[in-house]
């Protein structure tokens, strides 16, 4: 897993070359099957079932973000952008997946589904989308304001949006 630290851009290279270390000098022929990277650890809910986190709320640069593009280079095609936050909240998740995309990856999201309304023609529009995971059991974990069926109504509709133009699940 590759997590990111609070830092400045200048140290942020040397904690992500920290966290890179086994793909170059451990395993440098090792190709992994996936790779999974937290662009931001803010999430836009509170489930039970999360264990959470006491680092400083914090989103990836694009330098972070080009940085561990060109590290992983060779050693995987798909980067899953899925830890500790929710990837919808981020601003730069469309120039995210458009520069992975242009550098041969394939992305792969997980989200809790909140947010597929909003950001559903720009995901449907990202032809490195390869597919979206949609966790339905946060909406249980959480106390919300919006109605389940309505919840639920919203993730089924961008299933039937993405139809042929991408792997839900």
């Amino acid at each position: 897993m590759l997590l990111f630290e609070e830092c400045d851009s200048q140290s942020a290279k040397l904690v992500l070359w920290k966290n890179l270390h086994f793909l170059f000098f451990k395993k440098r022929n090792k190709m992994y099957n996936k790779v999974y990277v937290e662009i931001t650890n803010r999430c836009n809910m509170n489930c039970s079932f999360c264990h959470g986190h006491s680092r400083p709320l914090r989103q990836m640069s694009m330098e972070e973000f080009t940085l561990i593009l060109d590290r992983l280079a060779g050693h995987t095609r798909y980067i899953y952008y899925h830890l500790m936050g929710e990837p919808l909240t981020h601003p730069l998740l469309p120039a995210f997946i458009k520069l992975a995309g242009e550098r041969g990856y394939k992305s792969i999201l997980t989200t809790n589904g909140t947010l597929l309304g909003k950001r559903q023609e720009m995901l449907l529009a990202s032809p490195a989308l390869h597919k979206l995971n949609i966790s339905l059991h946060a909406f249980e974990a959480n106390d919300l304001s919006v109605p389940f069926d309505e919840y639920l109504s919203d993730c089924f509709a961008f299933g039937r949006a993405s139809d042929g133009k991408k792997l839900v699940v």
